[in-house]
């Protein structure tokens, strides 16, 4: 089993290029799972779309607990699902560097965010982190393209970056992880993102 997490700022096109990684290595006869971990399991599914709207009120230790239990019970039943094929490739839209950035950028307390991502790291082993680097303004120009926004996409350009530099910042920080310079075209993007999955070996 091979778990990749894919993080990066809303916008930077995590969902297209896992969907492209997963298009390819199945075309190759390997399974693969792409998840969001928050929204996977009863309680993701539960409480996620709530907890994004934007009539939802602002509390940022709130928030780091609420994202990291539904991360938490996502991851197992993820572990769940593919247990009857052990050698799925699985791809995770944010993990445990989201919620160091987000909180960081919210102000959250940091002995808090520590801990949560304790909590993630011994609920799942991821083998490499991919930060699909992209800064505020791009990420918000592609956001508008999109429907409805949630509320931290609601918070502008300016927040987005913020979110973007402490990605790096705390990528910096973290062994087993690789950054992608996202600005590009999403091909583009997901063809490197497919060569990292490839090349990644599960310890």
């Amino acid at each position: 089993m091979k778990i990749v997490a894919i993080e990066g700022v809303n916008g930077a096109g995590k969902s297209a290029a896992g969907a492209f990684v997963q298009r390819a290595l199945q075309a190759s006869g390997q399974p693969c799972l792409v998840a969001d971990p928050a929204g996977f399991g009863l309680v993701g599914q539960l409480l996620r779309r709530h907890v994004v709207h934007s009539s939802f009120e602002q509390n940022p230790d709130l928030d780091a607990i609420v994202f990291a239990a539904m991360r938490t019970e996502g991851a197992r039943e993820i572990m769940r699902a593919i247990a009857a094929a052990p050698s799925t490739v699985v791809l995770l839209e944010r993990w445990s560097l989201a919620l160091a950035a987000y909180g960081a950028a919210d102000g959250a307390r940091r002995q808090l965010i520590g801990e949560l991502r304790a909590v993630l790291k011994s609920a799942l082993t991821v083998d490499m982190t991919v930060l699909l680097d992209l800064n505020g303004p791009l990420a918000a120009v592609r956001l508008a393209n999109d429907g409805e926004h949630n509320r931290f996409e609601l918070r502008g350009s300016v927040y987005l970056d913020d979110v973007a530099r402490l990605y790096r910042y705390f990528a910096g920080q973290e062994a087993r992880t690789e950054i992608i310079d996202a600005s590009g075209v999403q091909t583009s993007t997901g063809e490197r993102l497919l060569a990292i999955v490839n090349a990644v070996r599960c310890e």
